[in-house]
């Protein structure tokens, strides 16, 4: 599910088909729905990674979409408080900065990890 830190186990990690799936139904999906451009792009990057060692196209740095390095970066800083607290996710974070992250939206987040919502909680009004 989540491309950055989260690793699927076993076989299915190193298997490129599976890979390439998930960006290829992303994209049919995102066709029929009507929602190209922008969001088309974000599906058919999700399993690319910051420094190129991603699939299925290797696509590295700023060739992967702007919005999906912000999502990226908020899903598993999300996931990793979860496991262990803000203290674990800035850590975790900050190690997957210029591997699966763009390195300023990681470090953006870690720097402002005590400032970010608690999950469970919004901020928004209603």
């Amino acid at each position: 599910m989540v491309r950055g830190v989260v690793r699927l186990p076993g076989a299915a990690r190193g298997h490129r088909g599976y890979q390439a799936a998930i960006c290829e139904v992303g994209e049919m999906l995102t066709d029929r729905l009507g929602l190209l451009g922008s969001v088309r792009t974000m599906f058919a990057h999700m399993t690319e990674r910051w420094d190129g060692t991603g699939e299925p196209r290797g696509l590295s740095g700023a060739e992967i979409s702007l919005a999906l390095h912000v999502v990226d970066v908020a899903i598993d800083a999300a996931f990793q408080r979860l496991l262990g607290g803000t203290g674990h996710a800035d850590r975790v974070i900050r190690q997957w900065a210029a591997h699966a992250f763009d390195p300023a939206i990681a470090t953006l987040s870690a720097d402002n990890a005590e400032e970010l919502p608690a999950l469970g909680r919004t901020t928004r009004r209603r």
